[in-house]
């Protein structure tokens, strides 16, 4: 899985807040998600 830069990803900690919680639909947010899908089955 590839986990996509983008603009969200840099912005989320800046804000104090993970990025599933910054934007959920963004796509680093929605790669993290796969991640731990893939990993937690």
């Amino acid at each position: 899985i590839v986990i996509p830069r983008n603009v969200k990803l840099a912005e989320s900690p800046s804000f104090g807040k993970p990025i599933i919680l910054y934007d959920i639909k963004s796509p680093g947010s929605v790669a993290y998600q796969n991640l731990a899908y893939s990993i937690l089955g």
